[in-house]
């Protein structure tokens, strides 16, 4: 019974997608868990502990110990909400942002690229396969003039 089954097909590409992302954000400095934390805070809005829980789906308890790393990595900062002394508030860092800029750009060129290998036809499918596991997930910050540069794409705030 050597037959091969798609969904282990599905799960073997998977791995190694998220295995070229994490080198990406490797060199950003980042972890994934990391990125996908700061994209949800990027918007410059503060967020509970909770909050941020929800948007990542995963514990209270995980996110806490994954923001103390975060705020020792001087990515986001905690403070107390001002109205709700029981709570933190998470902000990003401008060390934060910058990371996650460079983290962006070069996940944005393994984008381009799986585009040019993937037929669209294929790629309709896979969205809408990850659809229902993505909704709620906030899209990648507009890249700023400076890695526009680097990375030849243009941010949505200059796109004239």
């Amino acid at each position: 019974m050597k037959q091969s089954l798609f969904v282990i097909d599905l799960i073997e590409t998977a791995r190694l997608l998220e295995r070229q992302a994490s080198l990406l954000l490797a060199d950003a400095g980042l972890t994934l868990p990391q990125f996908r934390a700061l994209l949800e805070i990027s918007d410059g809005k503060t967020c509970t502990v909770g909050a941020l829980s929800e948007r990542l789906h995963v514990t209270k308890p995980y996110t806490t110990s994954l923001l103390q790393d975060m705020v020792r990595a001087e990515l986001v900062t905690l403070r107390t909400h001002p109205f709700d002394r029981r709570s933190a508030l998470v902000e990003i860092t401008d060390l934060g942002r910058r990371r996650l800029v460079i983290a962006c750009a070069g996940l944005d060129g393994m984008d381009r690229s799986l585009k040019t290998r993937i037929p669209a036809a294929t790629l309709r499918t896979l969205h809408a396969l990850a659809r229902p596991h993505t909704a709620g997930h906030r899209e990648p910050p507009a890249l700023p003039p400076a890695a526009t540069a680097r990375t030849g794409r243009r941010s949505r705030d200059n796109a004239g």
